[in-house]
C-alpha cells in the first residue's frame, strides 16, 4: 500500500489486516479517525512516535463512536482504524529445550506472531546448540 503522508512524502507499507480473533497477539499503537485509511496513517505519522517503524497491522472499526460523532456533525463518511505493532519476545531464559525447538519450528515456518528480539534468538540458538551437541547427527539449523 501507498500512502501520501503530505505533498512532498510517499510511504510504501506492507500492512496487513488483523481479523478480530487474531488482534490479542498484536500491540495496539492507536485508534485514529479519518475519512479513509491513508488519512488515519498520516495521522498515526503525526501523532504518535516512531509511526512508521512500529505499525503491522491494523482493524477497521465498523460503526466506531467517534465517527459516527463526526459524520454527524459533518455529513461526511469517517473510519476508525486500530493500528497494531507485533509483540515482541524479549526474554526465553526459562524455556526448555523442547520448548525452544517449537519456538524455532514456528519461526523458520512463519507461523510464530511475535517478533524475537536478539536476545530471545540468542537464548534458542543455545538450547538448539546444546542439542545438536548430544546428538551431533540432527540436522538443526541456527535463527539469524
Amino acid at each position: 500500500m501507498k500512502t501520501t503522508i503530505n505533498d512532498d512524502i510517499t510511504v510504501k507499507l506492507d500492512l496487513i489486516e488483523i481479523p478480530e480473533e487474531k488482534i490479542i497477539h498484536y500491540k495496539l499503537i492507536g485508534t485514529p479517525t479519518g475519512i479513509d485509511l491513508p488519512h488515519c496513517i498520516y495521522l498515526g505519522v503525526k501523532y504518535n512516535e516512531n509511526f512508521l517503524e512500529k505499525v503491522y497491522g491494523y482493524r477497521i472499526i465498523a460503526n466506531g463512536e467517534i465517527a459516527k460523532i463526526l459524520e454527524e456533525k459533518t455529513h461526511q463518511k469517517y473510519i476508525s482504524v486500530e493500528f497494531y505493532a507485533q509483540n515482541v519476545i524479549e526474554d526465553l531464559s526459562d524455556i526448555t529445550a523442547e520448548e525452544a525447538m517449537e519456538y524455532w519450528r514456528l519461526h523458520e515456518t512463519g507461523q510464530l506472531v511475535e517478533k524475537l528480539s536478539h536476545k530471545a534468538k540468542t537464548q534458542i540458538n543455545w538450547h538448539i546448540k546444546n542439542v545438536k551437541s548430544l546428538n551431533p547427527f540432527k540436522d538443526l539449523w541456527y535463527l539469524s
